[in-house]
């Protein structure tokens, strides 16, 4: 029998097994990738903005963290379908004798890119927000600017889609009191005047996040009353036409509410997280939902187990399908690890699963949603990045039903083929998207993965060198290249020869 005679049997043979393999294996979650680049040397996302990332329209991630390299400074690095993260990172903040602490930062679709962070003034000595933003067309601006230097710290920031920056900060007025103040930046117009959006003069706010979709504003935030010594949370939002709400509203029911952080999903309803006391003694991750129709939720639902074990830092998102991912870092193992749990409305909660398994300590998650899915980083020394295929079922292992590519064709190929030493894998995309490239053995075994990430439209190439994960040589043979998006799936069977 002939070669492609013994390849077409094997095809036969294999192909329904292995298609059964690749779908039952497939994971929502990209393996993780090092954001920050070998130059750096420790680093830290902000421990309270919930924005250290952010996506635009063509797919590429945004991440800014404080990173110790000398004396400390605000450092941005950036991935771009297909090519990944750069290799150097760019400082941001400009030289100065004080450390910059808690970046955000937030672009628009256009790929405009805003950051902003709190340091002592040169000058003052007090506390104050300092920005920098990098334009599409032009880059970085020369030098900073100035949010607001009235002993202001811990900012937070998004853009809508017309390019237009809302910032929300701390001001304090007293060692034990302080406010949530917001500004408005309109490119080539400048700042709006500052609005305090908490209520209270006797109280200390912290850790608060904005979020923004279709122009409306979502701001929520921990409030300390000194009068009680009771930690909220509130909430407060603005409607175009509408204005802001006209005071605050309080999310908290019993108990102890702080670390909160909101989105909002494609059908108005909004979501909030925050860690509170549990029962059992240690912190955990708490949940409660407001809907256009029936207003909030009238409890407070549990996230994390209550175990007595410490929970903390929630982030939540939602994805496309209005799936609510809520993440945070829990130290139920040897080390902090960050975990997972989705809601699906109508239907409740998944289970709690760990998105990740390093030494040292997973802390501080940011999650974002917005184009090729969700988007995750966290710090552990160096700041890691993870990316979730957004249109899904939000389960892992499988797939989106009614996905609007449905029905398109992936072209995959490989030349030569067969091959000895080496192959050019060819594949076609019909739009952008996330996608997975791996290859298989004949028993389903997973070789090798070759590509996980956001690629654009149009015609890609990746060599494969018959190596496998640990870069060892992998014996000769029939191999099948899987190529993977949602329910579309396509597989290609190539031959390595001795």
């Amino acid at each position: 029998m002939s070669l492609p005679q013994r390849l077409c049997v094997i095809v036969v043979l294999s192909s329904a097994y292995l298609l059964g393999i690749v779908q039952g294996s497939y994971a929502a979650w990209s393996s993780q990738e090092a954001v920050t680049p070998a130059d750096s040397v420790q680093q830290v996302l902000s421990e309270v903005s919930h924005h250290c990332i952010d996506v635009d329209g063509s797919g590429e991630v945004h991440v800014v963290w404080q990173d110790w390299r000398g004396p400390g400074s605000i450092y941005y690095n950036s991935r771009t379908p297909p090519s990944g993260w750069g290799a150097e990172s760019f400082r941001v903040d400009p030289p100065g004798v004080y450390v910059p602490e808690d970046p955000t930062v937030c672009c628009d679709p256009a790929g405009n890119v805003f950051v902003a962070w709190h340091v002592q003034g040169d000058t003052t000595g007090r506390p104050q927000v300092n920005y920098r933003m990098c334009f599409a067309s032009t880059g970085w601006e020369t030098g900073a600017g100035l949010v607001d230097n009235s002993r202001s710290y811990s900012p937070s920031a998004v853009m809508d889609d017309s390019g237009s920056v809302h910032v929300v900060w701390l001001r304090e007025s007293h060692p034990l009191r302080n406010q949530v103040m917001y500004r408005k930046l309109v490119p080539g117009q400048g700042w709006s005047d500052d609005l305090a959006l908490s209520g209270s003069s006797n109280s200390y706010s912290s850790g608060l996040t904005i979020a923004e979709q279709a122009g409306s504003l979502y701001v929520v935030w921990a409030e300390l009353n000194n009068s009680t010594d009771v930690w909220d949370v509130y909430y407060r939002g603005y409607t175009p036409g509408d204005g802001w709400d006209a005071a605050p509203t309080q999310v908290t029911i019993d108990g102890d509410g702080w670390s909160p952080s909101v989105a909002v999903g494609p059908d108005g309803c909004l979501f909030v997280v925050f860690t509170m006391q549990g029962t059992a003694g240690a912190h955990e991750i708490f949940f409660r939902a407001w809907s256009p129709s029936s207003g909030w939720d009238g409890i407070v639902t549990a996230v994390s187990s209550n175990d007595g074990i410490h929970s903390r830092n929630p982030d939540v998102a939602c994805d496309d399908l209005g799936l609510v991912h809520v993440v945070w870092h829990d130290a139920r193992e040897a080390s902090y690890e960050i975990y997972e749990r989705v809601y699906t409305p109508g239907t409740g909660w998944g289970d709690e699963a760990p998105l990740t398994a390093n030494e040292n300590g997973d802390l501080y998650p940011h999650l974002i949603s917005g184009t090729c899915g969700m988007h995750l980083v966290w710090h552990n020394g160096p700041v890691y990045y993870k990316n979730y295929v957004g249109k899904s079922s939000g389960i892992p292992g499988t797939d989106r039903s009614g996905d609007d590519s449905a029905g398109r064709q992936l072209i995959v190929g490989a030349s030569p083929n067969p091959f000895n030493g080496r192959t050019v894998i060819d594949y076609q995309l019909p739009g952008q998207m996330f996608l997975t490239l791996r290859v298989f053995s004949v028993t389903g075994q997973l070789v090798a993965e070759l590509a996980s990430g956001c690629q654009g439209a149009g015609a890609h190439s990746i060599i494969w060198e018959g190596h496998d994960f640990s870069g060892r040589q992998v014996q000769p043979g029939v191999y099948f290249v899987t190529l993977h998006y949602g329910d579309l799936r396509e597989v290609r069977a190539i031959v390595l020869l001795n």
